[in-house]
């Protein structure tokens, strides 16, 4: 898997003329190899549903009038560049229009738009439960077939959405499910999207090549969808876009301990995805992606190519000062291994969510551990219930790890064996107090709901403040029996609810 990638979205709306025009492989490949890239994700299907080659299944974009996806992947294979291909899955918006009822239906009828609503700009959800897989596996196979030499298949918006379409309704009663149910449609959806994945995995393995199914966010506690699905894991995470700068870190730690390649993916907009004419700063690009080698991960760059096919300059002037660093690094990263002695319970992964629908890119208890370890410098790994312990000196359970059964017996054979366990917020606690021996009684939840004050011992206090600080939540009560109290809390005169504030 190669270090210096770069995503070349190519999503273009059918109305926009001269797809192509200026187009010439010589300068694309030359602006590739002078930016240090080795491989480039190049589009055969983007989201408004127009293909980029000559096709029997789908349709060519209206005003391309020769191969240009054929000629992207001769000319930068020629450089010795890898050409993983790209399909958009769920998001096709000429499949949308022209098989409306192929959408999702969502319970209260309405059909779910991305960024938008049936009359503004967005992204319609199409349904991996209704006739169009039958349509997308096609254009997918006529991909495999088309391009033998292809270096991989890259799936975009890769998920189902719970849906109540004729479809899926039918679908749900093979299944022995009842549609009107919330719960059972949550299951179904995911079901509907391992089928999916099932399906483009069998084309895969057909061609030889490796496959990776996008969604956004690596949904922590899934490593049994990630280890029989995909080839490699990559981690979708623009920080001036809806990630920020705390998604990477929190998934790489996660993501690294599978054991499985993977890559961090930020991109080269001011803000967002498909910004022709954004620009992020080059020191940015170099900051980013040496934190992607910090963890772990070689480092994808996303770009939008003009309609025409004229790469822009400022953008791979800005990539190639990042990517002559990561080319430098390169010795000093393979085969590297984080050495971590301290192992996170990731409270998404013990929540162990559904493969459904859009996830979400944040989970504060699991964000604020990784914040507080890394600007502290340790090294660690985010865990779920399932993984190793015995190799970490110290297991941390973040304000909301909720310890069932299985998990306990878990915790005392780690702790039997010499570990230590530190417990924050709620974790840890069970209707009857302490679930282990922590040389205190807990005595509830302060009824303080909007916070209470804490003082810790003097020399746990920042270096500016000597009163008690308000802590913005309402404590747990432990009173010490035989342990050592850190601090002691400070209770407000009553919550700021109702006629008192």
């Amino acid at each position: 898997m190669r270090y210096r990638q770069v995503h070349l979205d190519f999503h273009t709306d059918g109305t926009i003329p001269g797809i192509g025009s200026r187009f010439d492989p010589d300068d694309f490949a030359r602006a590739f190899r002078a930016a240090h890239v080795d491989a480039v994700n190049l589009f055969a299907k983007c989201h408004h549903g127009w293909s980029y080659h000559p096709t029997t299944v789908g349709k060519t974009h209206p005003h391309l009038e020769f191969d240009l996806l054929g000629a992207q992947v001769d000319a930068l294979q020629r450089a010795g560049i890898a050409t993983p291909i790209y399909v958009s899955a769920v998001w096709d918006e000429l499949s949308a229009r022209e098989h409306p009822e192929w959408r999702i239906v969502a319970p209260d009828n309405s059909r779910p738009v991305q960024h938008g609503n049936e009359l503004e700009a967005g992204w319609k959800f199409l349904d991996l439960s209704s006739p169009y897989t039958a349509y997308l596996y096609r254009q997918i196979e006529e991909v495999v077939d088309r391009f033998p030499n292809l270096d991989g298949l890259w799936m975009d918006i890769c998920f189902q959405k719970p849906s109540v379409s004729v479809w899926a309704q039918a679908g749900m009663e093979a299944d022995g499910l009842d549609w009107t149910d919330a719960a059972h449609r949550e299951r179904f959806a995911e079901a509907t999207t391992m089928r999916f994945f099932e399906r483009i995995g069998k084309i895969a393995s057909r061609a030889g090549v490796p496959v990776f199914y996008n969604a956004g966010h690596i949904r922590r506690g899934r490593a049994d969808v990630y280890r029989r699905h995909f080839s490699h894991i990559e981690i979708e995470s623009l920080p001036t876009g809806d990630w920020g700068y705390e998604h990477f870190p929190v998934s790489a730690r996660y993501v690294e301990p599978l054991g499985m390649d993977y890559l961090g993916m930020t991109g080269k907009f001011h803000h967002m995805w498909g910004e022709v004419g954004g620009y992020k700063k080059p020191d940015a690009l170099l900051y980013e992606c040496g934190a992607m080698l910090a963890q772990g991960a070689r480092c994808s760059i996303g770009d939008h190519l003009h309609p025409t096919g004229a790469v822009d300059g400022s953008t791979y002037a800005g990539i190639g000062h990042a990517f002559a660093h990561v080319k430098a690094c390169e010795p000093w990263v393979r085969e590297s291994r984080n050495r971590a002695e301290i192992g996170v319970l990731s409270v998404e992964a013990i929540e162990r969510p559904l493969y459904s629908d859009m996830p979400g890119h944040h989970q504060s208890s699991d964000d604020g551990a990784v914040r507080l370890l890394l600007e502290c410098g340790y090294t660690f790994d985010l865990l779920d219930a399932a993984g190793d312990f015995a190799p970490y000196r110290l297991l941390i359970l973040p304000d909301a790890i909720v310890v069932d059964d299985a998990l306990k017996r878990r915790l005392d054979g780690y702790l039997a064996g010499g570990g230590r366990l530190l417990a924050s917020g709620a974790s840890g606690l069970g209707e009857s107090g302490c679930l282990f021996d922590s040389g205190a009684d807990w005595e509830g939840t302060s009824a303080h709901t909007g916070g209470d004050f804490a003082l810790p011992n003097e020399g746990l206090r920042c270096d500016f403040v000597d009163d008690p600080l308000f802590m913005y939540g309402p404590s747990e009560r432990l009173r010490v029996t035989d342990g050592e109290s850190l601090g002691d809390i400070h209770e407000p005169y009553f919550d700021r609810a109702g006629p008192r504030f």
